[in-house]
């Protein structure tokens, strides 16, 4: 009894042991990674039981998740799309695989191909597929400004996933306080983000070898060098020197670099007078044209043409000369009707001092010197010391 029982007990462990093995080799499980646009081929290869019926009680379909895909039914293809699809001539060869054309994020997921041959076990086959899309890395600016606030930019645009690094580096070494990225997502679902580093570069730097190292599964390692390129910003005015009264145009031109994010102002002593600003615009116009009024209570100001550029302390400034006609002497009369008194207080003076017999003498030296005093417009410096020494 007890041997009848052992031998029941081992065939029956025989017979779970051909059916594990044959439900085992009846399925199958992979999975495959696909660049974002390419072709790829999902594998899904058969053997007929009874190759003398060809696929006549054949049925084969190929799922996503909950959605068919593709689908053979007795010798018929009835479902599939240029973008998805089996081949007829494949099937009589016992290749059911499926071929995805122009793959897309969507088509990221889990597929199965059936196999089912009447009267005898199916076939199932797993594929998992993973789209990855390499990230396209550029960086900007160049030149950079030497000496000034500088933002290194590192674009890196239509990546997939979302799961990305970007450091920045200089001399293979982390540049220090680098903020986290921001992710914005495109309309087929691939990812952009900009990294951008603040850098006061100077001259010295055109040595370094400053890098945007981006980190991303579709590639191991992905280092683009920022080309260090210096300029030096200067700004000029034109006219330089106003000479007339009235309404004046004059251009104040920023040149020697590419520039964004910077102020232009018209300005006196007394404040800034009108300002033009330019922000967020791949490079700004530097040419601007301020319209000034110059009358004779602004012949004292001094004005200015001034380029501050933003996040940065530093201001570019030109000054803008006003001399109109006449203006010179005008400016020097003023200090003649001063000289004037002056001498006939030391007259008086000398007179005291001298006495009675001496100072008809001293008159008649001032008097014969007043008319050369009084032709002096000019404001000559040497011939007015001279007359005041007489």
């Amino acid at each position: 009894m007890i041997r009848n029982n052992c031998g029941m007990a081992l065939f029956l462990l025989v017979i779970l042991f051909v059916n594990f093995q044959e439900i085992k080799t009846s399925t199958s499980h992979s999975e495959k990674t696909a660049f974002l646009n390419s072709d790829m081929i999902l594998q899904c290869h058969f053997k007929l039981k009874s190759p003398g019926h060809g696929l006549k009680y054949v049925t084969i379909s190929w799922t996503k998740g909950e959605s068919k895909v593709a689908e053979f039914i007795y010798e018929e293809l009835r479902k599939g799309t240029s973008h998805a699809m089996m081949f007829k001539s494949e099937l009589q060869r016992g290749n059911a695989s499926l071929s995805l054309r122009n793959v897309t994020i969507e088509d990221e997921g889990e597929y199965k191909c059936l196999v089912d041959e009447a009267g005898e076990d199916p076939l199932t086959v797993s594929v998992r597929v993973n789209v990855i899309a390499h990230p396209v890395v550029f960086v900007k600016p160049s030149p950079i400004m030497a000496g000034y606030l500088n933002n290194l930019e590192c674009h890196i645009k239509r990546f997939y996933p979302g799961t990305i690094s970007v450091v920045w580096m200089k001399n293979s070494n982390p540049l220090p306080g680098q903020g986290p990225l921001q992710l914005k997502e495109n309309g087929d679902q691939t990812f952009d983000t900009v990294s951008r580093y603040p850098n006061s570069s100077t001259f010295e730097d055109f040595s370094a070898n400053i890098s945007c190292l981006v980190k991303h599964e579709a590639q191991e390692e992905w280092k683009k060098d920022v080309p260090i390129e210096m300029c030096q910003p200067y700004l000029t005015v034109s006219p330089k020197t106003l000479t007339s009264y009235g309404k004046q145009k004059v251009t104040c031109k920023l040149e020697g670099c590419p520039f964004s994010n910077f102020t232009f102002s018209l300005e006196n002593n007394e404040g800034i007078i009108k300002e033009i600003p330019c922000r967020k615009e791949p490079e700004c116009s530097t040419n601007v044209t301020f319209m000034m009024d110059i009358t004779k209570e602004e012949e004292l100001k001094e004005f200015f043409c001034k380029a501050k550029f933003v996040g940065d302390d530093k201001v570019i400034t030109e000054p803008i000369l006003i001399k109109p006609e006449g203006l010179t002497v005008e400016k020097v009369m003023p200090v003649i009707e001063v000289v004037v008194p002056a001498v006939l207080v030391l007259v008086l003076v000398a007179a005291v001092i001298l006495g009675r017999g001496k100072l008809w003498k001293v008159c008649k030296n001032y008097l014969r010197n007043k008319d050369s005093l009084s032709e002096i417009q000019n404001g000559d410096p040497i011939e007015l010391q001279n007359l005041k020494q007489a």
